[in-house]
């Protein structure tokens, strides 16, 4: 079997050859070919955060596509 690149992987065993995914090496969202890298992500919602006077713990972000045929698309934060 084939595995794409980009995971970090740990091994829990080895016979039987066991892994656990523990990561990525670069996070990309593209879905409307804006390529946004992870950092950049980081950055903008740490200035935001900063910027109303607010500690954020954890965060999730993915792209919001339309339907064919409508007008735009956008990312939705979940913070």
């Amino acid at each position: 079997w084939a595995y794409l690149l980009g995971d970090t992987v740990r091994f829990l065993s080895l016979d039987p050859p066991r892994l656990i995914v523990t990561g990525r090496t670069s996070y990309i969202l593209s879905a409307l070919g804006e390529h946004v890298i992870e950092e950049e992500v980081a950055d903008a919602v740490s200035t935001a955060a900063r910027a109303i006077g607010v500690d954020i713990i954890d965060y999730s972000v993915a792209a919001r596509v339309t339907q064919e045929g409508r007008p735009g698309g956008r990312h939705e934060y979940l913070i």
